[in-house]
């Protein structure tokens, strides 16, 4: 008997195995992977494993006694079966777990069976070349097959995230775009309920989009449970979380200690918590004047970080600049010792609650010198310092022509006080 003569015996013999190999196959894939196991009552996703068994066995059959060839048609089988394994979230390494699985169980009959043929272990070596071949193949194309569809899924679940977020931002939903949105946000994988509490932020990167596109990843792993959706749009990276409290600093403080370290260009402002559907867009826009008023100095902006008045003074408006005296925009532009004395003692005499002492004491300076530079800022200004609302539009109009010459909107010394908003009648007297 010819070697090809004693090579068909043998796969004859291992085919007649057919349906106890093909349940060895099941059992073996059942037991041995976590991944399918966890499918074990589902009926369907099984008869799909025994089925997909079944071509395996047969295909290995007709690759050995083809020298290792499987024809296109069996090719496409096995794409459109690895295609609903990642559908069923079966992880590429268990997919190609079970199929060595297959093989070496049909490996096994095969040298089960050439020691019941005469001549049949020596002739069984010219098997080997021909299944390599066959495992080659089938894996390569489970590969591929997985890849495309992880990419597929990814373009789609992108495109759907993107289709969510313009639906949100549009403003208060209608019936139908509720439906639209319910629908986009299961092809994205997003769970969400579109009248819950959520907070929105907006980052920019005056240098690249791929540093957003990195930190969309990254804002996911740091903020778990919050993190509802990421996206880009317009070269911005547009973020809505689910805050899980009331405290609206929560994010902004997350972001400046943990998410967004320093990196040139980058850029975010963080909404307030808003509630029901209109509030998508309420907190979009919040979070863009906050990222109005960041800078250099301040990469990271919360609009509820900032006490009011900080942020009506931060933002640039010509018309409000062009109404600040000359004298005040002179002292804002003043680089000698005394304008910037003059400008940090106004600022911490706000922050000391109109109390000399305590502002000698932030300065650090000497009652004296805090009384002198008060009088000296009268002198230049023409504002009274005794005069609480005289004082107050000073500061204004002081802050304002400072940002005017700022580039990044952050000049040491001349915050607001950050305790709160300011409250006129708190502060005590002049003395």
């Amino acid at each position: 008997m010819t070697v090809e003569q004693t090579l068909d015996q043998i796969l004859d013999r291992v085919t007649s195995r057919h349906e106890e190999l093909s349940r060895e196959v099941t059992a073996g894939i059942s037991h041995e992977i976590v991944e399918y196991g966890a499918e074990e009552r589902n009926p369907a996703f099984w008869e799909d494993v025994r089925g997909f068994g079944d071509l395996q066995i047969q295909g290995a059959m007709v690759a050995a006694r083809s020298g290792g060839e499987i024809s296109p048609q069996a090719l496409e089988v096995i794409r459109e079966a690895t295609v609903r394994r990642v559908r069923q979230g079966v992880p590429l390494e268990s997919i190609l777990q079970a199929f060595r699985l297959g093989h070496q169980i049909v490996w096994n009959a095969v040298v089960e069976e050439s020691q019941q043929v005469e001549g049949g272990q020596s002739a069984a070596v010219h098997l080997t070349l021909p299944f390599l071949r066959f495992v080659d193949a089938v894996c390569a194309c489970i590969a591929q097959a997985y890849l495309n569809e992880l990419h597929t899924a990814s373009v789609t679940a992108d495109r759907a995230a993107r289709d969510l977020l313009e639906i949100l931002l549009e403003g208060e939903l209608t019936e139908a775009r509720r439906r639209s949105a319910q629908t986009a946000s299961v092809s994205a994988g997003i769970e969400l309920d579109v009248d819950a509490a959520h907070q929105v932020a907006i980052f920019v990167d005056e240098e690249t989009s791929d540093t957003l596109r990195r930190l969309a990843s990254e804002l996911e792993a740091l903020l778990g449970d919050s993190f509802v959706l990421g996206v880009m749009r317009h070269d911005e990276l547009i973020l809505v979380t689910d805050p899980g409290t009331d405290d609206p600093t929560g994010l902004s403080r997350i972001l400046k200690e943990r998410g967004a370290r320093a990196r040139d260009g980058l850029r975010a402002g963080v909404g307030l918590i808003c509630e029901g559907s209109s509030g998508y867009s309420e907190s979009a826009a919040q979070a863009r004047s906050a990222l109005d008023v960041a800078g250099a100095g301040r990469p990271v902006v919360g609009l509820a970080d900032l006490p009011l008045l900080e942020y009506v003074t931060a933002r640039p408006d010509p018309v409000a600049q062009a109404m600040v005296p000359s004298a005040v925009t002179e002292l804002a532009g003043g680089t000698k010792a005394m304008d910037r004395a003059l400008r940090e003692t106004l600022f911490a005499y706000l922050g000391s609650g109109l109390n000399v002492m305590r502002t000698a004491e932030s300065l650090p300076a000497h009652p004296n010198t805090v009384t002198y530079r008060l009088a000296r800022l009268g002198e230049r200004t023409g504002y009274d310092h005794r005069d609480p609302s005289q004082l107050v539009e000073l500061a204004v109009a002081l802050r304002i022509a400072i940002q005017g010459r700022s580039d990044d909107r952050t000049v040491t010394g001349m915050r607001w006080p950050t305790s709160g908003p300011l409250d006129i009648s708190r502060w005590g007297s002049a003395g």
